[in-house]
């Protein structure tokens, strides 16, 4: 479990599933950590964008959420790791809202988003089963 958590609170680990994200860039600490913050470039409308991710609550070996805001955007992730037999579960949470003009698009944005994750969902599971241990 305490693997799985290091794995799932280090955003440097996401380029490597999530195929909506380009690159990632640690900006402090290292890997996960309660002082940890990462610039995540993901595949955007029109482009790319990068958002500045800050550890806001890190309670290992059980929880991290992570925020990011933009002018556009506001992302929201918690992601906790429970035990289970030999191995572990992820949830991971996300939520994202457009903010200023955009904002009254937001309920449109979760069906965009639905897509997404199910894409990351299905790279995490591919990852894991070629690579077990995180």
């Amino acid at each position: 479990m305490d693997r799985t958590f290091a794995f799932m609170s280090d955003m440097r680990q996401f380029a490597r599933w999530d195929p909506n994200v380009q690159r990632v860039e640690q900006i402090q600490g290292e890997g996960g950590g309660a002082d940890a913050s990462w610039d995540v470039t993901v595949s955007s409308v029109g482009g790319e964008l990068t958002m500045r991710y800050e550890t806001k609550v890190f309670e290992p070996p059980r929880k991290v959420i992570l925020r990011a805001v933009t002018p556009r955007l506001e992302s929201l992730d918690e992601v906790r790791v429970e035990a289970d037999g030999t191995g572990s579960v992820i949830i991971y949470d996300a939520q994202l809202w457009l903010r200023g003009f955009l904002s009254p698009l937001s309920p449109v944005m979760g069906l965009v988003l639905g897509r997404i994750g199910k894409r990351a969902v299905a790279g995490l599971r591919a990852l894991l089963e070629t690579e077990p241990g995180p």
